[in-house]
C-alpha cells in the first residue's frame, strides 16, 4: 500500500482489475509501475509456462534458454552486490585477527 501512496503522490493513476481482465487492462493502460499481490504474478507466470508448453520445440528451448541466462544474470549481480546470502562475508574470526597482530 506505501507503494501505491507513493505512486499516487507522482500523479500516477491506480487501474484495479481482476485476473480475468488482467490481460485486457495491461494492453489498455501500460503501467510504469505494477503494484500487485503474489497472486498476480503467480497468475501470469503459470499462462506463460501453459503458452510454452503448448509452443513449437525450437521456441521452447529459446525460451528455457534466455530463462536460464536471465537467472544465471541475477543471480551474478546479487553475489558481485553482496546480497546472495550463500557467499554474503561473515565475520572475520577472532583467531585470524589475533594471528594477524602478531
Amino acid at each position: 500500500r506505501t507503494c501505491a501512496y507513493y505512486i499516487f503522490s507522482r500523479g500516477g493513476l491506480q487501474v484495479i482489475t481482476t485476473i480475468r481482465k488482467f490481460r485486457d487492462d495491461l494492453t489498455a493502460f501500460p503501467p510504469d509501475h505494477l503494484v500487485c499481490v503474489p497472486l498476480v504474478l503467480d497468475t501470469l507466470h503459470a499462462r506463460v509456462m501453459q503458452r510454452l508448453r503448448s509452443a513449437p520445440l525450437l521456441r521452447r528451448q529459446l525460451a528455457s534458454l534466455l530463462l536460464a541466462v536471465s537467472t544465471a544474470y541475477v543471480r551474478a549481480c546479487r553475489v558481485t552486490g553482496g546480497l546472495e546470502l550463500r557467499y554474503a562475508c561473515s565475520a572475520t574470526p577472532w583467531h585470524v585477527l589475533l594471528g594477524a597482530s602478531l
